[in-house]
């Protein structure tokens, strides 16, 4: 009888092949290529030391290649990858063997029984299901590139806020050792009883505000560097290059198009895979097959006078029935509704993104405006007016009052013009982050 098995099992395995061949071939691997890939995140392995002369570019690099969140988004889209083949696959096989008081025949006892059995799904549902896991797979990477570009609008942004830090206590040291010269002045007026003891005290009262805001300054750069460090995986008190001005920093390219941003290829991804499932859940209504090869092993000896022990070697065919369709009808309603939704996400996406793009990039141009200003005009002007009141305080033409008030006025205006560029570098960063780049080449 074991003669018999073996055929049977070769012919068994022969079938099982040829199906998982054919089911192959149907599936789709167009994920693999998609565009969605073009945000690729630096190797892993870069390293976390910055050259001490490392611009805004180099900072969102390493941040990209060390940053733990990264690591992350890639490991999900490893594991849905993982999910592509499980989807394209075969249900297992299902064997089995019977033994006990079986029938008798003509031919002698039945002693054992044996088989195996295949379902193969209706051609096409495994493509859907394949298809739907690629879309996933695909829906992963846009996710990883989102998160590209939210780490690196943080890096730059955060960086901008280490600029105004810097910027903001390099101007008051600078204002602190010029309100000495006012001292001077007021001391010389004091000796020819030109001047008041009130004017030394406020020019004092002003010395210790300023080194209040100097000390603010400088605890507002250490928790800026500390974020940029964090963001960099890098130890938090590591040292930072200082952040330096970047003269072409607002020269804009052309915007990109919004169906190559991550979250519109996200948003339609979605939609392919609901268009999958619909699909699957409109074949879902046929049935599917399952084939096998049942073996008898019949006993040498019998009752009957003609027993000759031969084995029995038969095929099965059966189908399920899918008799319950309302659990049918709503998987379609189901995908219908994904369907829509999606839809909908997209074009909510696609007006979202045009908006900050717009948007942004009126930032960036107002900015750069008020800085052209500020260097052309305010800034020149704020200084002059200041020394010749200076002058004038000295020569005893101009009052007290006026000289701090032309004093404060200087320095609002070069703090304000640190944060004019701090706010157009934070514009800038965001239109980035709306046109879906997430690595420059200019900005340093």
């Amino acid at each position: 009888m074991i003669r018999f098995l073996i055929p049977a099992v070769s012919s068994f395995a022969f079938l099982l092949g040829a199906v998982s061949c054919v089911s192959s071939k149907t599936s789709t691997s167009t994920s693999v290529s998609r565009r969605e890939d073009r945000l690729t995140v630096s190797s892993r392995g870069a390293p976390r030391n910055l050259a001490s002369g490392a611009g805004l570019e180099e900072f969102v690099s390493v941040a990209l290649a060390n940053n733990p969140e990264m690591a992350a988004a890639e490991a999900r889209v490893a594991r849905m990858e993982a999910k592509v083949p499980q989807a394209k696959a075969l249900p297992d096989p299902m064997a089995m063997v019977s033994l006990g008081n079986m029938a008798q025949t003509a031919a002698g006892r039945v002693t054992a029984m044996s088989g195996l059995q295949q379902k193969l799904p209706l051609p096409g549902k495994l493509g859907a299901k394949a298809r739907m896991a690629e879309e996933e797979v695909t829906a992963a990477r846009a996710m990883r590139d989102a998160k590209a570009l939210g780490i690196a609008s943080m890096v730059r942004s955060t960086y901008w806020d280490l600029y105004l830090a810097e910027q903001t206590a390099r101007v008051l040291t600078s204002s602190r050792n010029l309100i000495g010269s006012v001292q001077t002045a007021v001391e010389a007026r004091l000796i020819t009883n030109q001047a008041n003891q009130a004017d030394l005290l406020q020019v004092t009262t002003e010395a210790a505000k300023l080194d209040e805001q100097i000390i603010l300054a400088k605890r507002d750069a250490t928790v800026a560097k500390a974020r940029l460090n964090t963001l960099m995986h890098r130890p938090q008190t590591a040292a930072l290059p200082a952040a330096r001005w970047q003269s072409s920093i607002g020269r804009l390219p052309a915007e990109p198009p919004l169906d190559d941003h991550p979250a519109m290829a996200q948003a339609a991804a979605k939609l392919r895979q609901f268009n999958a499932q619909l699909k699957l859940a409109r074949l879902e209504r046929f049935p599917d097959l399952t084939v096998g090869l049942q073996h008898g092993a019949v006993s040498n000896s019998g009752l009957s006078p003609v027993h000759n022990g031969q084995d029995q070697l038969y095929a099965t065919l059966g189908v399920n029935i899918p008799l319950w369709q309302a659990p049918r009808k709503a998987a379609e309603e189901e995908a219908r509704a994904g369907q829509r939704e999606s839809e909908a996400g997209i074009s909510a996406t696609r007006d979202e993104l045009s908006y900050q793009l717009s948007e942004t990039r009126t930032r960036v141009e107002t900015q750069k405006r008020l800085i052209e200003l500020f260097d052309d005009r305010i800034l020149a002007d704020a200084k002059q007016a200041f020394e010749v009141s200076l002058a004038g305080y000295s020569s005893g033409k101009l009052p007290f009052v006026d000289l701090i008030e032309r004093w404060r006025r200087w320095l609002g205006y070069e703090v304000q013009q640190s944060m004019n560029q701090a706010m157009l570098g934070k514009a800038v960063a965001a239109w980035w982050q709306a046109a879906g780049i997430p690595v420059t080449s200019n900005a340093n």
